[in-house]
């Protein structure tokens, strides 16, 4: 990605999603200049209280109304731990690009995934799941992400960390291009043989 390229994205990120410390902050300044302004009289401190306390309102506005497209991988991560908790293997099918890999089950397309993910998840019998750590980098209409699921199952807890490379798909939304699975419980992949 370009300089321009990332300058505009962290632009957009900056504008459209959620900053608490930067509304804190401009609205606590509204109110000491509209509080400092009242009790000197100053029309000036008043008027650039209410402008700043009327620029933070708008830009909390935009991020609310525009979504941009980390908070909707942030979303598709929240609804795949949903589906596993459910079982529904055809919504986790929706999530998968059709070059879908998975390197430890040998899988290189949508079409192996569907024949052994599905009896993966069937047998699992998934009670509870729970997003624990997330972090994600995203380069125009790509991402890697870094998640780690906490899985409750007839087997017990199982915590699972995966480095998951995306594709954004115009019209439909992020799918997953590749599910490196990187730790099973506290043991790196690898060392499990997997």
């Amino acid at each position: 990605m370009t300089i321009i390229g990332q300058t505009a994205f962290m632009s957009s990120a900056l504008l459209f999603e959620a900053q608490p410390w930067y509304w804190s902050f401009g609205l606590g300044a509204a109110v000491i200049l509209f509080v400092a302004g009242r009790n000197r009289s100053s029309k000036t401190l008043i008027k650039s209280g209410l402008t700043i306390a009327t620029i933070t309102l708008l830009w909390m506005l935009l991020a609310w109304i525009v979504v941009t497209p980390a908070e909707r991988l942030y979303a598709v991560h929240r609804q795949l731990a949903v589906i596993a908790k459910e079982g529904n293997v055809e919504k986790l099918f929706s999530h998968l690009s059709e070059n879908f890999e998975l390197p430890q089950l040998g899988i290189k397309n949508l079409a192996e995934a569907k024949a052994i993910v599905s009896v993966t998840v069937n047998n699992a019998r998934v009670k509870n799941n729970h997003v624990r750590a997330y972090q994600s980098t995203i380069y125009g209409n790509t991402a890697r992400t870094h998640v780690t699921f906490l899985t409750e199952s007839d087997t017990g807890m199982t915590k699972t960390s995966w480095e998951l490379q995306w594709q954004d798909i115009p019209g439909a939304d992020w799918k997953i291009r590749i599910a490196d699975l990187k730790m099973l419980n506290d043991s790196p992949v690898r060392e499990l043989g997997l």
